[in-house]
């Protein structure tokens, strides 16, 4: 997940050159990528077959 993160922040602050503010924004994108990935996640339900 940090690598995610790390490339996102990287590509808007650095190769982008949008500066450090916007490193807020990448965090954001990662946040609600995790978020998609989630809710594709749940939705397959494969957590329903689970036996704990």
């Amino acid at each position: 997940m940090i690598f995610f993160r790390l490339a996102v922040v990287y590509l808007f602050a650095i190769t982008l050159d949008w500066g450090l503010a916007v490193v807020r924004l990448g965090t954001s994108v990662d946040w609600i990528g995790r978020a998609a990935l989630m809710v594709v996640l749940f939705r397959r339900g494969r957590w329903k077959s689970v036996r704990v």
